[in-house]
């Protein structure tokens, strides 16, 4: 859920259009929040824009991950680095652009491993909760 170029003040707003895209999520599925977990990853970290920075302080909010039973799977950080950009080790810094609106597959590859434990957990976690009912 992206809404990058929103206001940061608009953080209530991103909150319930996330809420409203789980339910639809959901709701299509034919599934409810116990028995379907979300993933959901940080918007990537390259951009200090005013609507990434809202939701990445308003995604882990309370009520998106445990009311709707969703799982903050990946913080993204600024140490990912853009599609088609060169790292410098020596200095660790970008030394060329690349594409900011895309991980390189390095990082795609280790984001998604690193992102498994959280999933995986909450999957689990809801199997059991369907299984007590």
């Amino acid at each position: 859920m992206g809404d990058s170029t929103r206001a940061y003040s608009e953080g209530a707003f991103w909150q319930a259009g996330a809420q409203n895209f789980l339910a639809k999520v959901r709701a299509m599925l034919g599934r409810t929040a116990a028995s379907l977990p979300l993933a959901w990853w940080d918007p990537i970290a390259f951009w200090s824009s005013p609507g990434i920075l809202m939701i990445r302080n308003e995604m882990p909010a309370t009520s998106l991950l445990s009311a709707q039973n969703a799982v903050r799977a990946m913080s993204l950080t600024a140490d990912s680095n853009p599609r088609g950009a060169t790292w410098d080790a020596n200095t660790g810094l970008i030394t060329a652009a690349g594409d900011n609106n895309h991980l390189d597959a390095t990082d795609n590859l280790r984001l998604g491993q690193v992102s498994a434990g959280p999933i995986a957990r909450a999957v689990l976690a809801s199997s059991r909760a369907c299984h007590r009912a």
